[in-house]
């Protein structure tokens, strides 16, 4: 169910607060894992694909808010990330549009964060980090209790290789028979 304009935004502006009070004591110990699905691996120059963020939340969380670094020479990352149900996408100060937020809270494994779809440029490596920048208000993991916060999250990264596209072997052979059947034509 959508809710109407002003109504929508307040759950997102308490969740800001409640983030915000992330240096706040009573924080978590359980791990929280962060990474992607699935595992980045290799792609072809010219390509476009999608990885998904994903989370094993032990606890219940409110909202989340998240950093992501690549190799912009090897990768481009298309349009704005597409924040996934059951979060609802979070504004943020840093413009990166990695957050969400959800009522009632969400636990539980491998819950979808958002989807991101990238274009491979060139080929080379590309390390995909996801983080939490320290003093950045909007990034973390908001437990349901006011102030208080995930403090123990482990951060999978993933590694995109991107290749040069080749012709297969069977292609490779397929055009050379080409080229024997019609050398033999021109010759007979």
């Amino acid at each position: 169910m959508q809710r109407p304009g002003p109504l929508r935004a307040l759950p997102w502006v308490l969740f800001l607060l409640l983030l915000g009070g992330s240096g706040a004591a009573g924080a978590t110990t359980l791990p929280l894992t962060v990474g992607f699905a699935p595992s980045p691996a290799d792609v072809l120059s010219g390509e476009t694909f999608q990885i998904q963020i994903v989370a094993d939340m032990p606890e219940a969380i409110l909202g989340w808010g998240l950093d992501l670094s690549y190799d912009p020479s090897v990768l481009t990352l298309v349009g704005d990330p597409v924040i996934v149900t059951p979060w609802d996408p979070v504004p943020t100060t840093d413009g990166d549009g990695l957050a969400g937020g959800a009522l009632p809270a969400v636990m539980g494994s491998s819950v979808p964060l958002a989807i991101l779809t990238f274009f491979a440029e060139q080929p080379g490596m590309s390390l995909l980090q996801l983080a939490i920048t320290d003093g950045d208000l909007t990034e973390g993991f908001a437990l349901t209790a006011p102030g208080e916060f995930v403090d123990n999250v482990v951060f999978l990264d993933g590694v995109v290789n991107v290749l040069v596209p080749e012709p297969t072997s069977a292609a490779l052979v397929g055009a050379g028979l080409l080229l024997l059947a019609a050398r033999r034509r021109k010759d007979a």
